[in-house]
């Protein structure tokens, strides 16, 4: 109801990360200079008491009638609508068309308070052409949306079903069990998630699940890379209808990748779509030859409009605004080797972490994991792994020695974890991304000693 209003009035809309901490989302909203706050029961406990920055209606009750969350000098979205004036129309006449607003979407705040990327209006059919020029979306049949709606993918998926006049199946929070019910009562055509959810879904799946009696014909995941590991279990299980966007917040969509692509080259992300530009730069801004590492650009008609927070904007350079990660294309796919602050030198060479978390992904009785590089005496930096291991007896049993020789088969000496740290959990954002600086350091945690 919202975002109808937003529309029909021309405003601003920020939405809200969800799993944003209460600092984080005061900040946030200071920094916005929100004239207008909705916010739902289960997250009022985190404005202060004597918040006063903007007028605030609570839209969303846990429990229906019990308005005890709703503080003096609030409102709420149904008093709102019971005290709403009667509309003019047809009497009147219709008002001319409001400004174009804008959708101010959060970057996902990984290392710290999220920025806001202005993010266009779609002007013409043509964002959606893109993403149907290479993802077989179908008007009028239903959809999961499971991707959380405050960021740039889950957005965007409710959009494009607004489009294709879909009908929206949205819960309030992802459960994995609950989706594959969802799946076999609901019969939807797509699903819209991020990989973290895919990989929660294909944990409870059970081996009789038959999912030939549905109807669903597309898995569409975004937001970030999909494990190996789980791109397999995923096209084995439930057939050719697994497609990975890659994207961010600044440049919407860059490539996506189809289950063919998929199958023959599990790590792909896949082609750039229709109306989309995609280059490999180096430091300079010249275009590498294919197969070599670089800076990744792209460009579209959906390229947000900068930052809100002057001085942050990322490098453009003829039309296209760089990603943030490095990359490499082969063949006409790319390859995403990581992100530019990610890579570490080890030894003189260059050291990609995603690439032994693909390897990782393969490990029987690793649940999920997170490799990054941390200081070393020896090579100046080296990669150390955050595991999760399976409740199994290969997950149970598991040691460093194990996952170091594992790699050691098959990257180079220097992609090798110098150790492992084993978690119960990653710390992870409301969109699935493992958040870096809530990674215990190696002596923090249940480590092994430092191997040679």
């Amino acid at each position: 109801m919202t975002l109808c209003a937003h529309g029909r009035l021309g405003t601003d809309l920020v939405l809200l990360n969800t799993g944003a901490s209460a600092e984080q989302t005061l900040a946030v909203i200071r920094e916005q200079k929100i004239d207008f706050l909705f916010i739902d029961e289960e997250f009022t406990h985190m404005l202060p008491a004597d918040f006063d920055d903007c007028p605030v209606a609570v839209s969303w009750f846990e429990t229906f009638g019990d308005t005890s969350c709703v503080r003096d000098g609030w409102t709420s979205l149904q008093e709102m609508l019971k005290t709403a004036p009667p509309p003019k129309w047809p009497t009147a006449e219709l008002p001319s068309r409001p400004r174009r607003g804008r959708v101010i979407i959060l970057t996902s705040g990984t290392t710290g308070t999220p920025k806001g990327a202005k993010r266009p209006e779609p002007r013409s059919w043509m964002p959606a052409s893109s993403i149907m020029s290479r993802i077989p979306l179908r008007q009028r049949r239903p959809a999961y949306l499971a991707a959380p709606l405050f960021h740039t993918w889950g957005f965007a998926t409710a959009q494009l079903c607004i489009a294709l006049r879909s009908t929206m199946i949205m819960r309030r929070k992802f459960d994995a069990a609950d989706s594959l019910r969802i799946i076999e009562a609901h019969s939807p055509h797509t699903i819209f998630l991020v990989p973290t959810m895919l990989q929660r879904m294909m944990e409870v799946l059970p081996d009789d699940y038959d999912i030939g009696a549905t109807s669903l014909r597309v898995i569409a995941s975004c937001g970030s890379a999909i494990p190996e590991g789980i791109v397999k279990k995923t096209l084995e299980r439930f057939g050719p209808v697994l497609y990975n966007q890659y994207g961010s917040t600044e440049v919407s969509w860059a490539t996506i990748a189809n289950p063919e692509e998929l199958k023959a080259n599990p790590t792909t992300a896949g082609r750039a779509p229709l109306g989309t530009r995609v280059h490999i730069l180096d430091e300079e801004g010249n275009r590498v030859p294919d197969g070599e590492t670089g800076r990744i650009f792209v460009g579209n008609n959906m390229l947000y409009e900068g930052y809100t927070r002057p001085g942050a904007d990322k490098p453009v350079i003829d039309g296209m605004v760089c990603t943030g990660d490095l990359g490499r294309i082969e063949k006409g796919l790319l390859y995403i080797s990581g992100r530019e602050d990610d890579m570490i030198v080890s030894g003189g060479e260059n050291v990609f972490p995603r690439e032994t978390e693909d390897a990782l992904s393969e490990l029987e009785g690793i649940r999920e994991c997170a490799v990054a590089g941390v200081p070393d005496e020896r090579f100046g930096q080296a990669l150390v792994a955050w595991v999760v291991r399976e409740d199994s007896p290969a997950g149970n049993a598991l040691t460093n020695e194990q996952i170091r020789g594992f790699v050691k088969q098959r990257l180079s000496r220097f992609a090798v974890p110098r150790e492992t740290v084993f978690l119960d959990e990653l710390p992870r954002n409301a969109v699935g991304k493992v958040v870096p600086r809530l990674l215990p350091k190696p002596w923090e945690g249940d480590s092994s000693a430092q191997a040679a």
